[in-house]
């Protein structure tokens, strides 16, 4: 089982995701809003910092980390 705010950040994350995408007539940063008062927070400032998941654009660099660490191994 996860943390106790997996739920609330995937709520808030989606709520967000939804009402800011241009593709749904959304605006961008418009769904913080509606994010906070479902959660019951007293502003969207803790549930923008918080609660919305980011989107990450970070390259996968599993392959590098793993050739690295193989070639840190003694050779036994």
């Amino acid at each position: 089982m996860g943390y106790p705010t997996d739920i609330p950040q995937a709520v808030a994350t989606l709520i967000d995701d939804h009402y800011s995408d241009p593709d749904n007539g959304g605006v961008v940063g418009a769904g913080a809003p509606l994010a906070a008062a479902v959660l019951g927070h007293s502003s969207e400032t803790v549930t923008r910092a918080f609660y919305i998941k980011k989107m990450r654009n970070t390259p996968d660099v599993s392959d590098l980390l793993q050739n690295a660490l193989a070639a840190a191994r003694p050779a036994s």
